[in-house]
């Protein structure tokens, strides 16, 4: 039975002592790198596919234990790694179209354990997740098959754990010298804290630029962070300069206070599970940006004037018209929804999206929720200074330089005449 693997394995490693990458031109490592994925797949889908099958009495022979040590040990995985691939080959079982895409060496084994983590929640789930797998980015499918597992799981039971698991650790790491903090607790909670912590964000932000500097974000929330709990040490004392927390004082050290109105936290709700008050498989509660979250937790955030609630029926949004060139706040809440990621297929990125008019505003003087694409700032570059255009259509779709067929300037005109 092992023969044609064992004849297989001493061919391909002999192949690839012989590769020289040296000289190969763009088109054949490509090829090549192709070719070593397609292997690479193979056999991560034959040894998911074996994982199950690891009893017990084979892992006593060698005293490691458990599985997941036993198959780490011999993978050279992490622990918690092999832990997943045990997880995947338990749930193939019940997944054929998985298990057929593995054994067609058509996902990577982290696709697969997206895959069946998503569609063991919710089966009906499985071909589409497979489409997501085969067309989109990891980071995609991650988020994709989260909304899965949230919307088959019961969402207040997950609120009530991680509201007993929430924590707050601090600590040095002594190799680099640097202090660190970490904090998890229910993800409503998460929002707030962002929410609360953004105007001071916006100072630090102003600050920087006010003395030119170009910060990172994460480097201006640790600031800011600071800031505000050095704030409310002075209010407390009373030692505070300026008005307060409103923007026109300073906190000790002569920073700016916060400026402007607090980050929105923007939550879409399917209509039928607020009503319920709860969701069930296929429906959504989530806060953009951080993931799901029970009803129970966003009926408590409602009162807040930070919150911007999109309510849906499935996926679903409702189209609105404008006669100016920007979207109004209306439209902009919709569009930070649902452009939660680049247009451009392919494209993982999810934050500093910019509003594209499908169709440019000059020719329409309008703008209309269906005729708005998010676009990176890369792909936003590529569109208005060197021709590049999504395809015809809407939703995630390619983008291609002037000159493709697909192009809409090349796909809409007319055909040549023929000749004569």
């Amino acid at each position: 039975m092992f023969a044609p693997f064992t004849a297989l394995r001493r061919d391909l490693r002999k192949a690839c002592r012989d590769f020289d990458p040296e000289g190969l031109s763009g088109p054949e490592l490509t090829a090549a790198i192709d070719e070593f994925v397609g292997i690479e797949k193979l056999a991560a889908g034959a040894r998911l596919r074996a994982a199950k099958h690891i009893d017990q009495a084979t892992v006593g022979e060698d005293g490691d234990g458990s599985r997941a040590l036993w198959l780490a040990k011999r993978t050279g995985q992490s622990p918690k790694d092999a832990e997943k691939d045990l997880e995947t080959s338990e749930k193939l079982e019940q997944l054929d179209a998985t298990d057929e895409a593995l054994r067609n060496g058509e996902l990577s084994s982290t696709q697969a354990h997206e895959v069946t983590s998503g569609a063991g929640a919710d089966p009906a789930a499985e071909l589409e997740l497979l489409d997501t797998a085969k067309n989109a980015s990891v980071p995609e499918l991650r988020r994709k098959a989260k909304k899965v597992r949230a919307a088959a799981t019961d969402a207040e039971e997950k609120a009530k754990r991680a509201q007993e698991r929430r924590d707050f650790s601090a600590g040095v790491d002594e190799k680099e010298g640097e202090g660190w903090i970490h904090g998890k607790g229910p993800a409503s909670a998460i929002a707030e804290i962002l929410a609360l912590l953004e105007p001071w964000v916006q100072a630090e932000f102003h600050r920087a630029r006010r003395a030119g500097r170009r910060e990172r974000r994460g480097a201006l929330m640790f600031d800011a962070l600071l800031a505000a709990l050095r704030f409310a040490a002075a209010a407390r004392k009373g030692t505070m300069t300026g008005a307060g927390p409103d923007g026109a004082g300073t906190v000790p050290g002569g920073r700016p206070g916060p400026v402007g109105p607090p980050v929105r936290i923007l939550v879409r709700v399917d209509a039928a599970a607020l009503q319920r008050g709860h969701t069930v498989a296929g429906e959504v509660c989530e806060i953009d940006g951080l993931g799901p979250v029970s009803v129970e937790a966003i009926r408590a955030l409602l009162p807040q004037a930070t919150i911007d609630l999109v309510i849906t029926n499935g996926v679903d949004v409702f189209n609105v018209t404008h006669l100016g060139r920007r979207a109004t706040a209306r439209q902009q809440v919709v569009l930070d929804w649902i452009g939660g990621q680049c247009t451009r297929q392919g494209c993982g990125a999810t934050r500093n999206l910019q509003v594209d008019h499908r169709i440019d505003w000059a020719h329409t003087h309008l703008t209309e929720l269906r005729g708005l694409d998010w676009l990176c700032i890369e792909d936003h570059k590529r569109k208005t200074h060197q021709g590049w255009a999504l395809v015809d259509g809407t939703g995630r779709r390619p983008m291609v330089p002037p000159e493709d067929p697909a192009h809409p300037k090349n796909a809409n005109a007319p055909p040549e005449a023929s000749a004569a």
